[in-house]
């Protein structure tokens, strides 16, 4: 599997002004889209965790945020809303934290029929699936579409992670994180200079 993914047309690297530390994150124009590759690592259908940053530059509602094939999209709603689909199924959250201009940190559990979300690790939000969540084995996981503004710090693990160490949502990760083995891939987004590949911190080679 190639060490690096392949990022899909229109996205510029920036620095943006008000980033939750002094940070670089991937800055996308509307019709711009990222390809992460494929995590597979240990991932199986008993549960995973999606984690990352967002900014929205304007809100624009049925933007993707991340497409992960037919199995799972993330999309902005209404103001203040994001709405998780699976399949043909969708729900939606709401956060007060969720409008233009702002961070705000996803940290999103799916276990079989069940899907949890915390906001900056607060606020959590659950709803339930008719059919199990299944993880896409061959569909890569894609950043943005339609969406305007800053992404960042994107991390999936092979488990759900437990709420030790505030799930570590406000912190970058090393290899000397205690749950490091259960990442699947993680996109810091810190290269100086990105051109047409991102690189896995997580070293399994997305």
């Amino acid at each position: 599997m190639k060490r690096y993914a392949i990022a899909i047309m229109l996205f510029i690297l920036s620095l943006c002004s008000t980033a939750q530390v002094t940070n670089r994150a991937l800055n996308f124009e509307r019709n711009g889209r990222v390809s992460l590759g494929t995590p597979q690592n240990n991932i199986t259908d008993t549960g995973i965790t999606l984690q990352l940053w967002i900014n929205p530059q304007h809100w624009i509602p049925g933007a993707n945020v991340v497409t992960w094939g037919n199995n799972l999209s993330i999309q902005l709603g209404n103001t203040g809303q994001l709405v998780v689909k699976s399949t043909e199924e969708s729900i939606t959250f709401t956060d007060s934290n969720l409008v233009s201009g702002n961070w705000a940190h996803l940290t999103l559990l799916l276990e079989e029929n069940n899907i949890r979300l915390f906001i900056n690790n607060t606020n959590e939000q659950s709803g339930t699936l008719t059919a199990p969540f299944t993880v896409s084995t061959e569909e890569p996981l894609l950043l943005g579409g339609g969406f305007l503004g800053c992404i960042d710090e994107v991390r999936v693990w092979d488990f759900i992670l437990p709420a030790d160490y505030n799930r570590f949502w406000n912190n970058t990760i090393d290899r000397f994180n205690p749950q490091w083995q259960h990442l699947a891939g993680y996109w810091k987004f810190d290269q100086a200079r990105l051109e047409s590949n991102v690189y896995d911190y997580s070293e399994n080679g997305h």
